[in-house]
C-alpha cells in the first residue's frame, strides 16, 4: 500500500537494516520495478554483516547505500566497497569534518548536509564524493538530488494500512 502512495516519485529510499530486509525490498521491487531504489541501513549493519547484506541486495537493483554500520565500525566497509555492488555513503558518521576525513577509504561518498561550505572547500581533493540532500519534508518524502525521491521507513512498505504516521 505505502509503495503505491509513492507512485509519483521516481526514486524511493527505502529504510532496512532490519531482519526483515529481504521482505521488504521483495514487496517494495515488486510493486515498483522500474523505480531506481535507495536504501538506508540506519547503522543496521555491522562489519561482521556487512558484505553478506550488500550481495544480498544487489539483486535489488539498488542505486546506493547509506550508513550501513554504526559510527566508527568500518572494519568491513572497505570489504563491501571492493565488491562494487553499490556505492556506500555515511551519513550518521559524518556530523563536521573531522569524521568527513575519518570515512576516507571506507566510504564512496558522505551526505553533506550537516557541513558548512567553508569545510567542503577543505575537503577538496580528499578522494570521496558527496551527495547533496534538500531536506523539505512532504507528507511522504524527500526533495533529493534535484529529483524527487519518496523516503519512507520500510517496514510500512510490507504493511498493510492506509496510514502514513
Amino acid at each position: 500500500a505505502k509503495v503505491k502512495q509513492a507512485a509519483e516519485y521516481p526514486i524511493l529510499k527505502i529504510k532496512v537494516g532490519t531482519p526483515q530486509d529481504k521482505q521488504i525490498l521483495d514487496t517494495v521491487r515488486g510493486a515498483a520495478p522500474d523505480k531506481i531504489l535507495r536504501v538506508d541501513a540506519n547503522c543496521g549493519w555491522t562489519s561482521a554483516n556487512v558484505v553478506e547484506r550488500c550481495r544480498e541486495i544487489a539483486k535489488y537493483k539498488i542505486e546506493m547505500i547509506e550508513q550501513p554500520a554504526a559510527p566508527g565500525d568500518n572494519a568491513g566497509l572497505a570489504a563491501a566497497r571492493e565488491l562494487k555492488v553499490d556505492p556506500i555513503l555515511a551519513d550518521e558518521s559524518c556530523v563536521g569534518y573531522q569524521d568527513v576525513l575519518r570515512c576516507v577509504g571506507f566510504f564512496d561518498g558522505v551526505n553533506i548536509m550537516k557541513l558548512s561550505t567553508e569545510e567542503m572547500r577543505l575537503l577538496r581533493g580528499k578522494r570521496i564524493g558527496f551527495i547533496f540532500q534538500v531536506q523539505l519534508q512532504l507528507r511522504l518524502g524527500v526533495l533529493s538530488d534535484l529529483r524527487r525521491q519518496g523516503d519512507f521507513d520500510g517496514r510500512f512498505a510490507i504493511q498493510e494500512e492506509d496510514s502514513l504516521d
